[in-house]
């Protein structure tokens, strides 16, 4: 999730999800987020980030987007030969396993890419499944321990 300047990591977290999802009684249950705030337009942060990405892996392509008033709502890259597919959000980027993911070489490539766009634009690294945040200073290891690989 993208971090206001001063903002704290579970602010930017609360601000940027639209909906938790919660067991009730073994059942998931979608529950909205009265908290979550619609980000303002903003084209340049999500094709630079593209763009990042891309330099890490240049297999990626856009395979889809999303527009509203002729701008950007998110943009989704993936690639044959990619072990993770990104779409970019106007205030988060989501990592989800792509077409060549194996776990040899996916949490590395995943790892690389938080690293990049964490570091870049001032990312709180958060699992929405697990609610863990992820610190920044981890290896690629030490990452998919954190899901104890």
């Amino acid at each position: 999730m993208r971090r206001r300047p001063g903002e704290c990591d579970q602010a930017a977290i609360d601000r940027t999800t639209e909906a938790w999802i919660e067991l009730r009684d073994g059942i998931p249950w979608v529950v909205p987020n009265d908290n979550f705030e619609e980000s303002a337009p903003d084209d340049e942060f999500i094709l630079a980030v593209a763009a990042q990405v891309r330099s890490i892996d240049p297999g990626l392509e856009v395979v889809d987007e999303n527009r509203d008033d002729g701008h950007l709502r998110w943009l989704a890259l993936a690639g044959q030969a990619g072990a993770v597919d990104i779409t970019v959000y106007r205030g988060q980027v989501q990592l989800q396993q792509g077409d060549s993911w194996s776990e040899a070489t996916g949490y590395q490539s995943m790892w690389t890419v938080v690293l990049a766009v964490g570091e870049t634009f001032d990312f709180v690294v958060h699992d929405p499944d697990w609610g863990d945040v992820f610190d920044l200073g981890l290896d690629a290891d030490e990452f998919a321990g954190a899901y104890s690989l």
